[in-house]
């Protein structure tokens, strides 16, 4: 009998401890919340945040909820990096096809649009559930559509290197097939930035560039290209990122 009271008593004592852990879990989930990573392009460039640095890539905590979507992302990453926050640059409404922006980064013309992990994350509107870990890029369109930039992007959203040691990277330019869904392809002739200033390092046949750098630091690459419309000269594609650590 004594064998079975110590047995009971110490099954009691395991499932109380997995209790409290299972409460102690939960409460770090919720105030750990979850990063994902933002990059605001605009006309074909990548914008300038109210810090004076570039937002490539940077993060976005969110916290104090069960689940946060793409609206929560972009209210955050507004009060986070744009001069004036949310409150000045970003809004949202319910439109026809569910929640949808209507002021982007300042901008309320409409031409705007985003994208999740490349692309590669199927996105379904505002109300996207937006994971811990997730890449989104945002950007405001210098042309209306059916002229709008090509979404573009490199095939890897980070990397790092040695001084005088190369980096390869594969640009990505975008289109649509017959069912409308975005279809990738080597981009020749993108012109590649660092730190938002022009290189001599442009993209080959095969998207490829192989980049070196003389100095220790971090740098934001990105990559420029246009096109003609109405005999005009314009921004061709919105702007990729890889931010590399050398």
């Amino acid at each position: 009998m004594k064998m079975k009271k110590i047995l009971s008593l110490l099954l009691a004592l395991v499932m109380i401890s997995g209790i409290c852990c299972l409460s102690v879990f939960a409460d770090n989930a919720d105030v750990n919340g979850i990063s994902a990573y933002i990059t605001m392009s605009v006309n074909g460039k990548i914008a300038e945040g109210k810090d004076g640095g570039f937002v490539a890539e940077k993060p976005v905590l969110l916290t104090g909820g069960e689940s946060y979507t793409l609206d929560d992302l972009f209210k955050t990453a507004h009060d986070l990096y744009y001069d004036g926050g949310s409150e000045a640059g970003y809004s949202s409404y319910m439109s026809g096809w569910g929640l949808s922006v209507g002021k982007l980064w300042g901008d309320e013309s409409g031409n705007f649009s985003y994208q999740i992990n490349g692309a590669e994350t199927f996105v379904s509107g505002l109300s996207q559930e937006i994971k811990d870990g997730d890449y989104i890029d945002a950007y405001v369109f210098e042309n209306s559509y059916p002229d709008s930039e090509n979404y573009s992007k490199f095939d890897k959203f980070s990397a790092e290197t040695e001084v005088g040691e190369n980096v390869e990277l594969t640009f990505f330019d975008s289109g649509y097939d017959t069912n409308w869904n975005t279809v990738f392809f080597p981009g020749e002739g993108a012109a590649i930035t660092l730190n938002g200033e022009k290189t001599d390092y442009v993209t080959d046949a095969e998207g490829k560039v192989s980049l070196s750098f003389a100095k220790a630091g971090k740098y934001v690459v990105s990559a420029e290209k246009t096109k003609v419309v109405n005999e005009k000269t314009v921004t061709a594609i919105t702007a990729p990122v890889c931010v590399i650590t050398v």
